[in-house]
């Protein structure tokens, strides 16, 4: 009987121990790094109630990758190709025709047209994972069957996406 009692009492001790260390996690997609915030955290300052604890010769890397990332021109990623050709004048009037095609039936895509010497492309989206492309590829290719072979997935290197400022977000979620 005593030994249930004490086993009881200390089940319920490190039960009450364990939920009052309650850490409420904010997903990284609400901090907005640019314009000092990442500075601001490294400084120490308080951010929403943050405080960081990290080794010094941390703030060094954060900051060395910061100016890769600024000199570097993207990151690597996926394009999908609808069209390559080389014929000068009639590469580069098809190229757009199909700009125009895809444009009228996906209007939600980005869709660019350039000249690669020696080659006009047609390239879509941009992508950072190759399943993103494949789903795209895979819509494409039931969509414009007549060019089905031509439909291709290029790793090329894309533009940083784009960083959506959230204000007045509550971290208590």
């Amino acid at each position: 009987m005593t030994k249930a009692f004490l086993f009881i009492v200390t089940f319920l001790f490190l039960g009450i121990n364990v939920f009052s260390q309650a850490v409420t996690a904010v997903p990284a997609s609400q901090f907005d790094y640019s314009d000092g915030a990442l500075e601001e955290l490294l400084s120490g300052r308080n951010l929403a109630g943050l405080r960081m604890v990290h080794d010094s010769r941390l703030d060094s890397l954060f900051f060395l990758q910061k100016e890769v990332n600024q000199n570097n021109k993207g990151i690597k990623g996926y394009r999908v190709q609808m069209f390559r050709g080389n014929q000068q004048g009639e590469s580069k009037n098809r190229a757009r025709e199909i700009q125009g095609m895809v444009l009228n039936k996906f209007p939600e895509l980005e869709v660019d047209v350039f000249y690669q010497p020696p080659f006009w492309r047609v390239q879509i989206g941009r992508f950072r994972m190759r399943n993103e492309a494949m789903k795209v590829q895979r819509v494409l290719k039931e969509e414009f069957r007549e060019m089905e072979s031509s439909i291709s997935i290029v790793p090329t290197v894309i533009d940083y996406p784009k960083i959506v400022k959230k204000k007045d977000v509550d971290y208590q979620k």
